[in-house]
């Protein structure tokens, strides 16, 4: 099992994710009933957006 796998199967035994088998490849979502996702989503929207502008600045050198 790889480090992203194992990763991901610490986040489903949280509840924090869910997922499913389809083929050969595990599909994994956000756990709708846990009471943590919006909050984890909106703390990696605002981190996303800081990596952006960071790496908008470094292109122009700001």
């Amino acid at each position: 099992m790889s480090t992203v796998q194992k990763q991901l199967q610490k986040f489903e035994d949280s509840g924090l994710l869910v997922s499913r088998s389809v083929g050969k490849t595990r599909l994994y979502t956000w756990n709708p009933r846990s009471p943590f996702v919006e909050q984890l989503k909106l703390l990696l929207a605002q981190r996303l957006k800081l990596y952006q502008i960071k790496k908008w600045r470094s292109h122009f050198l700001i």
